[in-house]
């Protein structure tokens, strides 16, 4: 019945407003993957396994993520991201109602920014925007961009302009053994407050701390990462999202290969979530 499926639309919008107004995110690439600063092209594929046992039975999604490096100076790139999110459930029936199939697609939030390296230091700066480009009815879409990619959720938020600074150093990143250690503050704007209720202006920190192992063209990374909320009263188990992953990578010539696999650390996460696990393909010129 329509009216079924309103009430489960409703609180999944209740949901997502939660985790919108409490826990967004990163920059404009993975930090599970290796990125270069020689023109390239990357393309990503994320799915996510939804947590049945608390979510919508048989839900399923997706996100795709293409992102090309165009590089200024000797270190510098210019970066663009276009992300992409698919999501989906079908009808089912019990015995008081029926719940209305959803399949939503959409292309999210734009990313433009800038990318510098002293690669003498190993030190690596983000700074980039997300553009409010996503369609805000596309609701099973933005719920499985926001899950598949934690690090990312700036790239599936609704409404909202995200300004992004990042600065990480990788300790060792030529050989052997090394450290990948990362932090930064995100801005959000709410280009819609008045309309959707929301705080006009949100922040957070983001960290994250991944050993690391090269050997040759093949590099192996571990670790987590996290956010707090900054702009928010709610007691500190509230105000953080972790999550662990482990990732590789292989380069064959201009090739670059990519796998990853994520888990969540903290309880809210595991509410919604199993795991997500992704590869991506990079192509240099």
């Amino acid at each position: 019945m329509n009216g079924s499926s309103s009430i489960l639309r409703s609180r999944m919008s209740i949901i997502l407003l939660f985790f919108i107004t409490t826990l967004p995110s990163l920059h404009g690439q993975s930090m599970w993957t290796v990125g270069q600063t020689r023109k390239e092209v990357s393309v990503e594929f994320l799915s996510l396994g939804f947590n049945s046992d608390n979510f919508i039975d048989d839900m399923s999604g997706y996100s795709m993520y293409i992102t090309g490096r165009l590089p200024f100076g000797e270190h510098n790139a210019f970066m663009l991201m276009l992300p992409y999110a698919h999501g989906e459930y079908p009808t089912y029936t019990t015995w008081l109602f029926t719940v209305n199939g959803q399949n939503h697609s959409t292309i999210g939030n734009v990313y433009l920014g800038v990318e510098l390296v002293k690669p003498e230091t190993g030190m690596t700066t983000n700074i980039g925007l997300f553009l409010p480009t996503i369609d805000k009815e596309k609701w099973t879409a933005i719920i499985s961009g926001l899950f598949s990619d934690i690090d990312r959720y700036e790239s599936y938020i609704p409404e909202f302009v995200s300004i992004a600074f990042r600065t990480g150093k990788h300790f060792n990143p030529d050989g052997g053994l090394g450290l990948r250690l990362r932090a930064g503050i995100t801005g959000m704007l709410n280009t819609a407050s008045q309309s959707n209720g929301g705080d006009s202006f949100e922040a957070m920190m983001v960290y994250a701390a991944q050993p690391t192992i090269t050997a040759g063209a093949v590099q192996i990374v571990a670790g987590f990462s996290g956010r707090m909320m900054l702009t928010d009263g709610a007691d500190l188990e509230d105000r953080v999202l972790h999550q662990a992953g482990i990732a590789g990578t292989v380069t064959l010539g201009p090739v670059r290969f990519g796998a990853y696999y994520r888990l969540p650390i903290n309880d809210m996460l595991k509410t919604f979530m199993k795991s997500s696990v992704g590869g991506n393909v990079t192509l240099t010129f």
